[in-house]
């Protein structure tokens, strides 16, 4: 489970640092107008920092299904982008500009998926009696327990900043959690049951 979920982290990173260099023009002119001198500009990439964990779950979720809000007419999710007036971050340059989002996001649930299935199956003995099937359902309950924490995550993320236009900011914890569910529990019981049949003991 664990390192499914460092899958999703690293591929959330990625995706975020891909859509960013995809447009450093605009990340350089937020920054110019935010903070145009030294001294604003150490104070915004210290806020950078600090929002780079939110950043990294609003890419996770956005490849699970649900993505996020980020306040009125703003959406970014797996299968529609509405972009409406967003504050002037440099870190939301990393926004697409509508549409749909890359579709490369949507692999790093499918390889985390993966990744959790193979890894339990390494770790089952090869005199080990446990079946495919059994095989499979401990990748998906694995699975769940990464949803759960992607969830929880998800809701700590998110959150009103104040009661304007920013009242509803960030994804939705249950439905992130319920989307990857069932992404990941398919894929990881279907890798492990893969890996399970290849590696039964003759």
């Amino acid at each position: 489970a664990a390192a499914g979920g460092l899958t999703l982290v690293v591929g959330g990173a990625l995706t975020l640092a891909i859509s960013l260099a995809l447009d450093t023009g605009r990340y350089a002119e937020l920054s110019r107008a935010v903070a145009p001198s030294w001294t604003g500009a150490v104070g915004l990439a210290l806020l950078g920092a600090l929002l780079l964990p939110n950043a990294i779950v609003y890419a996770i979720t956005v490849g699970v299904g649900p993505g996020f809000a980020l306040g009125r007419g703003t959406s970014v999710g797996a299968w529609n982008v509405d972009i409406d007036t967003v504050p002037a971050l440099p870190l939301l340059a990393a926004l697409p500009d509508g549409g749909t989002p890359p579709y490369a996001t949507l692999a790093v649930p499918v390889l985390a998926g993966i990744v959790i299935g193979l890894v339990l199956v390494r770790r089952l003995d090869s005199e080990d009696e446990r079946g495919v099937l059994s095989a499979a359902g401990w990748a998906a309950l694995a699975a769940v327990g990464v949803a759960l924490l992607l969830g929880v995550a998800a809701y700590l993320a998110g959150g009103p900043l104040g009661s304007g236009r920013l009242a509803t900011v960030g994804p939705s914890g249950w439905l992130a959690a319920a989307y990857a569910a069932v992404e990941l529990g398919v894929v990881a019981a279907v890798a492990a049951a893969a890996a399970r049949f290849r590696r039964r003991p003759a």
